[in-house]
């Protein structure tokens, strides 16, 4: 359990002390076994309440409480469990240290009284999430009990604390057996066992597993006078006890090299390397160790790891040298550097870069200039970490060289050079750089985030050479803040080349885009519109089409009348890609009216895309839209790109216009795909009706995907035969109870809002209510439709949900499952009635957080299918 914030329990708490009623806080003061008799708890603050209320009566009423612990027996004392627990969280709220002292304080006096075993456990358990420093003496006399000592010494462990310490080795010596054993391993966990007899002798201990936690203890505590003994015992005969015992040693060579003993550690670390009896693994971990300790001390044993046959220690020898710490050992593989052939300088240099100490730097530089070119590509890569500013001007040398690979390598290098100075040097570079280099330097200097130098930047964007102002442009635009806008409005609007134009269209563009406040950005763009004409304006355009605000939107729309060209189409293309459906209708006048073929395609493909985007419009709406978006098209592509957006209206109306281009040579195609897809959706309604229409669609063409699809289609009806496909949903509503009422389950509550949905996914029937209605969690949503049956008759409902889900029929509750649990298909079975006619189906399902599904089948009362049954989401 957590607790956060100041008198606050969290849900873990709240989930653990359940579900009842009790009195509030305020209420005169009530016994503890009354108090306890009002857990567990369903609101949080009624916990707290009963907390408080127990608190008030301490020391007394926490003593009565442990009191009232049994024994494991016939007796049920889980109330008293629960509140001393609940108390234990409880008290360690930040604003309780007095509470939570005297709580820990009563608790541990008990541990005195005549209380059986088990019930010792239980509070020292609670000791372990309540005590701290009053706890430790209390709970140290246990430490050598048979029964509790464990538990003891897992509540001290748990203080984290070295003022534990004290305790465990006054009682390591009186300990035996599995006390000894903890005793020495909490030793071990707190770095504790240096300089301790008792635990150096235990590793000749008669016993084993004393003897590797005794190796571990002191291992782990960097105690130098255990080496020989561990080494000792990674000669002993068992094998497991010789791999532990060698761990141990290789523990203490590393512990040795990072408490300052490296001499120990490194002597130790040599010991293990040069044993024969040592496997390879154990060699590769102490060379690492040595390096560690040792440094460049260690050069000739890495050097030897890193030129031998075996693959593995090759690679601990390249990992111990990339470890090595100190500036010598570095000097001593630059002097390596310098006697090495290619192959072998190209593997120091990529060590050195690994290693990243900047000492190197000097020897990365001059090896830039290296006959071989694998080495001066190595070099360069160097550069980045191994690196400092004094390998700028070298690496801004290679920007304008001949070679591509070295060009691209010195750029990132340049990129990932850290700090201030290596960046103050770039700029440096700029004035004397090559023409070929200064575009790569200007974008250095950007991806760099050099906002500092943005003055120096501004000089360029007016170079006479085109290539280098729309680096500075472009430059400017990624470091731009809301106070430049106005400079790359006046950049873009002064640009005589088109290249310097782009740039400062899409500078403006990315700076627009991270200002938060759009107006803000809206109003900058719009001054910089101002009595501005062609390419310029038509620029602005765009970038007001990415801001997206109201004040854009209508600027645009005022725009769709310029008498210039690409003006117009500037504006339809923005409009075209607008977030939300507002430009629809005039997306539509433009296609239906435009004489420009550009400005006819560009609205009408726009206008195609907006039906789908607003997700809550209404089926006929959106088959309105597409007739009208038919008319208006001029070209059987246009009219294909229509009926693709009709198979995605799942209704009846919208299969017959699909089915009426059937017989359409140029159409046919799309129709039957359209029409296809629209069966299987529907499906659910009319299982019978959705089969003929996907047949009808399969013998208008012989296109493979078409045939293929039909195929999908079939075997997708049969898969789903009897499960209800399409539903109208409603939600979400707060609070994830099928007890909780809301408007649909209402008889008169007017205005909720449906929504067709259908279902997806490879199980059948099955509607991802997430993917519907949102995932806010602790919430419930509802589905319905209407059930068609030919005569009154007995039927089963199979229904699987996640979490649980409440089903009417015809107004009547048939089924409430409030639990928990994960998605299984058909795993409830209701038995039902089903009247002669139409039958009202309401589901609720509801969900405490995470997954959100449901799936729901009609079958007769023997398993098989309803005959005549049809559906409809109404």
């Amino acid at each position: 359990m957590v607790i956060s914030g100041k008198g606050v329990v969290s849900r873990a708490l709240v989930f653990t002390l359940g579900v009842a009623g009790m009195a509030l806080a305020g209420e005169p003061p009530q016994g503890v076994a009354a108090l306890i008799q009002k857990l567990p708890c369903d609101k949080p603050e009624d916990a707290q309440a009963i907390f408080q209320e127990i608190l008030k009566g301490a020391p007394d009423s926490l003593v009565e409480l442990t009191r009232m612990l049994k024994a494991p027996g016939p007796d049920d004392d889980s109330k008293v469990r629960f509140a001393l627990h609940g108390l234990a969280t409880w008290v360690q709220r930040a604003d309780a240290a007095a509470e939570r002292k005297l709580f820990a304080e009563t608790v541990a006096k008990q541990l005195d009284a005549d209380l059986a075993p088990a019930v010792k456990g239980f509070l020292i358990r609670q000791l372990q999430l309540a005590g701290k420093a009053e706890a430790i003496a209390p709970l140290g006399r246990f430490l050598t009990d048979a029964e509790l000592g464990e538990y003891a010494t897992q509540a001290l462990l748990a203080m984290n604390d070295k003022e534990v310490v004290p305790a465990f080795q006054e009682a390591l010596p009186k300990a035996t057996g599995a006390c000894r054993v903890a005793i020495l391993q909490a030793l071990g966990v707190l770095r504790a066992a240096k300089g301790n007899s008792v635990a150096l002798n235990a590793v000749g201990d008669r016993e084993r597993e004393t003897r590797l936690v005794a190796a571990f203890a002191l291992a782990n505590s960097a105690d130098p006078s255990a080496a020989g003994p561990l080494l000792k015992g990674a000669e002993a005969e068992e094998q497991c006890e010789r791999s532990q015992m060698t761990d141990a040693a290789l523990l203490l060579a590393r512990r040795l090299g990072e408490t300052g003993e490296k001499a120990a550690g490194a002597k130790l670390a040599r010991q293990l390397l040069a044993s024969k009896a040592s496997a390879v693994h154990v060699r590769c971990a102490a060379l690492i160790a040595l390096a560690a300790a040792a440094g460049e001390e260690a050069m000739d044993e890495v050097l030897a790891a890193m030129g031998s046959e075996d693959l593995d220690i090759r690679a601990s020898g390249i990992s111990a040298a990339i470890a090595m710490p100190g500036e010598k050992a570095t000097q001593r593989w630059v002097a390596q550097l310098k006697a090495a052939k290619p192959a072998a300088k190209v593997a120091i240099l990529d060590l050195l870069a690994k290693r990243g100490d900047t000492a190197a730097c000097p020897a990365v530089i001059e090896s830039m200039g290296d006959a071989d070119e694998a080495v001066r590509l190595a070099a360069i890569r160097a550069a980045a970490t191994a690196g400092n500013e004094a390998a700028v001007p070298p690496l801004a040398a290679k920007l304008a060289g001949e070679s591509a690979t070295e060009r691209s390598a010195a750029q990132s290098s340049l990129l990932r050079l850290p700090g201030e100075a290596a960046t103050a040097a770039l700029v440096k570079q700029l004035d004397a750089a090559a023409p070929d280099a200064k575009a790569p330097l200007l974008d250095l200097l950007a991806g760099r985030k050099g906002r500092e130098h943005l003055k120096t930047i501004l000089g360029y964007t007016t170079d006479a050479n085109p290539k280098i102002a729309a680096a500075a442009v472009a430059a400017l635009g990624k470091l731009a803040d809301e106070a430049d806008l106005p400079t790359l409005g006046k950049l873009l609007l002064e640009a005589k080349d088109d290249a310097v134009r782009s740039a400062a269209e899409r500078g403006l563009a990315s700076a627009c885009s991270r200002l938060a406040d759009k107006e803000k950005a809206t109003v900058a763009v719009a001054a910089a519109l101002k009595d501005t004409q062609g390419a310029a304006r038509a620029a602005l355009l765009r970038v007001l089409g990415g801001i997206g605000t109201q004040g854009a939107y209508e600027t645009l729309r005022a725009s769709l009348n310029d008498p210039s060209a690409d003006v117009k189409n500037a504006a339809i293309r923005a409009l075209a890609d607008w977030r939300d459906d507002a430009p629809a209708a005039d997306l539509l006048q433009v296609a239906r009216t435009a004489t420009d073929d550009i400005h006819h395609v560009l609205a009408l493909r726009g206008y195609v895309r907006l039906i789908a985007v607003r997700k809550d419009r209404p089926a006929d709406e959106r088959l309105k839209m597409c007739q009208e978006a038919m008319a208006a098209a001029k070209r059987d592509d246009e009219r294909r790109a229509v009926l693709s957006a009709v198979g995605d209206i799942p209704t009846a109306e919208a299969l017959r216009v699909t089915e009426a281009n059937l017989g359409n040579a140029a159409l046919k195609n799309e129709a039957a795909i359209a029409a296809i897809k629209i069966a299987r959706a529907l499906s659910g309604a009319d299982r019978d009706a959705a089969r003929q229409a996907i047949a009808k669609a399969a013998a208008a063409s012989d296109n493979p995907e078409v045939q293929k699809q039909a195929k999908e289609a079939v075997a997708f009806l049969e898969r789903n035969e009897g499960f209800i496909t399409t539903w109208l949903a409603s939600g979400p509503y707060k609070g994830a109870k099928t007890a909780i009422v809301h408007d649909p389950e209402k008889p008169d509550a007017k205005d909720i809002k449906w929504k067709l949905v259908a279902a997806t996914g490879d199980q059948p029937g099955f509607v991802d209510l997430n993917k519907e209605l949102g995932a806010p969690g602790d919430c419930a949503g509802y589905l319905k439709c209407q059930v068609y049956s030919p005569k009154e008759q007995p039927a089963v409902i199979e229904s699987g949900s996640d979490d649980g889900m409440k089903i009417w029929l015809n107004g009547a509750v048939v089924m409430d499952k409030d639990v928990p649990r994960s998605f299984k298909l058909n795993e409830d079975q209701t038995k039902v009635t089903l009247k002669e006619g139409w039958n009202h189906l309401l589901v609720k399902v509801v969900n405490g957080g995470g997954g959100w599904e449901t799936a729901v089948r009609l079958r007769s009362a023997d398993g098989g299918a309803l005959s005549g049954l049809k559906l409809k989401a109404e």
